[in-house]
């Protein structure tokens, strides 16, 4: 029993990480690659789990046979999940008419987004957010060690997610199309419902069905020694997806952000923690109460916060030289992988304690996932909407290390301070905590880390960074090229790659996007720029008097508003043109909802290898 469910949630893992993947990128085209809209994709996505994590704990108790339950809910995954991969794409036509009434309201246009986005995922994402819970409870009745059972169903669910991200990313996608991979990851789903409905027959054949539990005693629930275990299992995941995301974008300033590089980032932090609840489910089978040593772990995880930090730079120093691949895979190991991994353990152990104080499997698991899915949902989001734009990269991993020592002392209770071994343990990881907190290398971000980026352009070239801002959608870098005292260029990049420059070449070609259609049509009158850059092409469309209109459309707020570095003369900037209106918006999208007709239409958006911009290499786009 243990071995089949294991692998029957293997396959569940990947099924449900290979259907993230293409609803995030069929969502795109329905909402626009803009962070906002990403941002509320993934809440609806988690939000939807989050429901089904608290079904599972409130009515989980009432099931006699998880097994078939589970069938039934894997069946409904696959159906929903794959309905959604096929009408994804229809619901761009549907929606399109109601997006266009309503492109002047940005916050009317995103409260729809949401309501949208959530309606469309909330059966299948419901579903996902049940599973977890529903075999807890199954396997549970074969083997009564409770930590156990859910660090091995944890760990393999989340290892056949790290599989799933690869697969998708190296093989299914590119064999089958989005359709087919989508066919694959309801076979795994209708696969894992067929063996699970296989071993409910057997095992009615032999065992009686489950007696139905006493209901969860919610009056436990509101006491603090369960509040604390789900405020730590709320903090943990805020903390580990808060994480995920500076992870990303930290490692993206050295890295290509294409596809590829995010799925293998993605498939480390997913790997770590699916070694976490293997492990704990381990160290449950020779130690029962192994949650004695929870607070250290999640001290450890604050120190190992702020020395992956530390010492990377002496990292990447080391495996200079290597292929890209290579050095991402190396750096995401050492960055992630650790504290990913005890972040797996430390579940587990959290929902074994939580166990303890609520004698059920269904609530206590579900309670716990729903604390931590409810975490994770605003860590993401507030790392890239507030901590990041707000703060920046370097802050948020010493104020994330911060949050994982206040879990620690909410832990800190009366047996800790009666044992004196325990008392020394924690006392001195506490400690050696609060001493690297008080030593972390603020300023390493731009002093250290950040010369290694470009080194082509500052060394060679003679380059020198002007500016340096951690915006809402990328990192932004400005260079200056001096000769003789005086500015010659300027160079924007983003992330990893030099996006523009306006040294004679490329200020050249790039004002020829409003040269040369002027010159075939002189009376131009309405124009439209997709893609902003240093704003070569935008000056070459203000300097042209016929033309009465200009609108500009970026994904990047920050992005036009630095390339006043480039125009300090107000009359130059773009921007301070009456003409001019900028949208900040997904420039296909845009396209497909405005009700404009324009004269000319240009664009120069980033390379197609970077990852979201391929939408604007499309015949559909050109079409629009």
């Amino acid at each position: 029993m243990t071995i089949a469910l294991s692998f029957i949630f293997f396959l569940s893992g990947a099924a449900a990480l290979i259907f993230e993947i293409l609803w995030f990128q069929l969502a795109g085209l329905t909402f626009g690659n803009t962070v906002w809209s990403t941002a509320i994709v993934l809440s609806s996505f988690m939000g939807g789990l989050a429901i089904g994590n608290c079904i599972a704990a409130y009515w989980g108790h009432r099931i006699r046979q998880p097994l078939q339950i589970y069938a039934l809910i894997e069946t409904l995954v696959a159906m929903a999940g794959l309905g959604l991969v096929l009408g994804l794409p229809v619901m761009t036509q549907f929606m399109t008419p109601m997006f266009k009434q309503l492109t002047d309201y940005p916050l009317v246009l995103n409260g729809l987004r949401g309501v949208t986005a959530f309606s469309l995922m909330l059966i299948p994402a419901t579903a996902m957010g049940m599973t977890l819970p529903v075999v807890v409870k199954a396997l549970y009745h074969t083997d009564p060690r409770f930590g156990r059972v859910l660090g091995l169903l944890y760990g393999w669910n989340t290892l056949g997610a790290t599989a799933g991200v690869m697969a998708a990313e190296l093989w299914l996608v590119d064999w089958f199309g989005l359709k087919g991979a989508g066919m694959f990851a309801a076979v795994c789903n209708v696969s894992a419902a067929l063996i699970a409905f296989r071993l409910a027959v057997r095992s009615r054949s032999t065992s009686p069905p489950l007696a139905v539990p006493p209901d969860l005693n919610r009056g436990r629930i509101i006491q603090w020694p369960s509040l604390r275990l789900l405020l730590v299992g709320l903090l943990a995941g805020f903390v580990l997806l808060s994480l995920e995301v500076v992870w990303f974008r930290f490692l993206i300033i050295f890295y290509t952000a294409h596809s590829l590089n995010y799925a293998i980032m993605l498939s480390v932090v997913l790997l770590g923690i699916s070694l976490g609840g293997l492990v704990a489910s381990w160290i449950y089978k020779v130690h029962a109460a192994a949650d004695r040593h929870l607070v250290i772990l999640l001290v450890l995880n604050c120190i190992l916060i702020v020395g992956s930090y530390r010492f990377l730079i002496q990292l990447f120093h080391l495996i200079q030289g290597q292929s890209e691949a290579f050095q991402l895979l190396v750096a995401s190991l050492f960055l992630m992988l650790p504290v990913s991994l005890v972040s797996g353990v430390i579940f587990t152990m959290v929902g074994n304690r939580l166990h303890s104080v609520l004698v059920s499997e269904t609530g206590s698991t579900g309670l716990l996932t729903l604390a931590n899915t409810t975490g994770g949902m605003l860590g993401s989001l507030a790392a890239a909407l507030v901590f990041i734009p707000g703060i920046g990269i370097e802050p948020t991993f010493y104020l994330m290390a911060c949050t994982y020592l206040l879990a620690a002392f909410l832990l800190w209770d009366r047996e800790i301070r009666t044992q004196k071994t325990r008392l020394a343990t924690v006392a001195v990881s506490m400690a050696l905590a609060v001493i690297m907190l008080v030593q972390f290398p603020f300023g390493q971000m731009r002093s250290q880390y950040v010369q290694m980026v470009y080194p082509w352009f500052l060394q060679a070239k003679g380059e020198r960074r002007i500016a340096y801002k951690e915006s809402l959608t990328e990192t932004i870098q400005y260079l200056q090229k001096d000769v003789l005292g005086q500015p010659h260029y300027h160079r924007l990049a983003t992330n990893s790659h030099s996006m523009s420059a306006t040294y004679y070449k490329n200020r050249r070609y790039m004002k020829l996007y409003a040269y040369l259609p002027a010159a075939l049509n002189p009376d131009l009158k309405k124009a439209l720029l997709i893609s902003y850059g240093c704003g070569s092409t935008a000056k070459a469309l203000k300097d042209n008097p016929s033309i009465e209109t200009i609108d500009v459309v970026d994904i990047s707020r920050d992005i036009v508003d630095m390339s006043q570095i480039i125009f300090p003369a107000l009359t130059d900037f773009p921007p301070g043109d009456p003409r001019v209106r900028v949208h900040i918006e997904d420039g296909r999208f845009f396209l497909l909802t405005t009700g404009e007709y324009y004269d000319l239409i240009t664009a120069e958006p980033p390379p197609p290898k970077v990852s979201g911009i391929v939408n604007l290499y499309t015949q559909e786009f050109f079409e629009l």
